[in-house]
């Protein structure tokens, strides 16, 4: 198991403040976020991708794993291709893809949409594979909204019956505490495609209104064990 840091945070560092940063932190490398507007973009990853991963190589980094925009939900999109070409000329093999949103209102019919949801799975397994990347779905709690996967439970909904070679589990122990499974349950659940884990901490502050709020704290001060 690799300890590696999600660049999302720091979003114009230019590369020698990763390798600074990532001997400072005893890290053994990054979770690139290649996004429009950050350092590392899609306009910008065929070139800097292979280059960014062997100087990171060279001061003992490593870069496993690559989280893409948002929206980043079909394969068949130019950006997909690039990410993909980029990230298997620079032999990284994992990436995060961005959230399918449900319709809580009623106004959508959740099989339907599940239906939809593992059909665009198929392209990325068949994508994934062509070059040689694992497919990884993170959970994440609501934010304004429902996103599909957000804990293991659902999220086995999506993942069950894909090939776990190139199909994953992103567990994200924060998020899961957020929406009530605990950790280990999550793992048990969904241990067949388990591929990466995040680790913070959270949270929940009762509101005037009766609700309860989620705020992102420091490890160890939150409810996370």
């Amino acid at each position: 198991m690799k300890l590696i840091l999600f660049s999302k945070h720091f979003p114009k560092d230019p590369l020698d403040t990763f390798l600074r940063r990532g001997k400072e932190l005893g890290l053994d490398g990054f979770d690139l976020a290649v996004r429009p507007g950050l350092t590392m973009n899609p306009d910008n990853a065929l070139v800097e991708l292979p280059r960014w991963k062997k100087e990171l190589a060279g001061g003992g980094l490593d870069v496993p794993m690559v989280t893409g925009p948002g929206d980043l939900l079909d394969a068949a999109a130019p950006v997909a291709a690039t990410l993909l070409t980029a990230m298997d000329k620079a032999d990284v093999r994992l990436l995060k893809l961005g959230y399918w949103r449900h319709d809580l209102s009623g106004k959508a019919d959740y099989p339907s949409a599940l239906g939809l949801w593992r059909k665009a799975l198929e392209g990325w397994e068949k994508a994934g594979k062509a070059h040689g990347v694992k497919i990884l779905y993170h959970t994440h709690s609501r934010n304004g909204g429902f996103y599909a996967g957000a804990n293991a439970s659902s999220l086995m909904q999506l993942l069950d019956g894909f090939d776990p070679k190139w199909i994953g589990a992103y567990l994200d122990a924060g998020h899961l505490e957020a929406e009530g499974e605990p950790f280990p349950y999550a793992c048990a659940i969904a241990a067949k495609y388990l591929a990466a884990v995040a680790v913070k901490d959270m949270r929940k502050v009762k509101q005037p209104d009766g609700r309860n709020k989620k705020e992102w704290t420091l490890g160890g001060q939150g409810i996370v064990n």
